[in-house]
């Protein structure tokens, strides 16, 4: 079998090899959302933000609109914050 044939073959097997991976994957469990505002991207954030100190606790809605949602907060120290987050659908 020539070179050229087997880089053609090995092409083609790695492109059913992402396909199949891309099949067996499940995108809709990453694109869910909570509440219009909370994917998978919106939740890493906010724990990045309990984990650094920023906040310490992540309370109820305050305000909702057309394009965001204001979530009450508390700091350590028990300072209040108010966080706003995007709807993402």
């Amino acid at each position: 079998m020539s070179k050229k044939a087997r880089e053609r073959i090995s092409r083609q097997e790695d492109t059913v090899e992402r396909r199949d991976r891309m099949l067996t994957h499940n995108y809709t469990k990453e694109r869910a959302t909570i509440e219009e505002v909370f994917d998978q991207s919106t939740r890493m954030v906010m724990y990045r933000f309990l984990s650094s100190g920023v906040i310490n606790e992540l309370n109820g809605v305050v305000s909702a609109g057309k394009e965001a949602r204001v979530y009450w907060g508390k700091t350590k120290t028990g300072e209040d914050r108010a966080i706003k987050i995007y709807l993402t659908s």
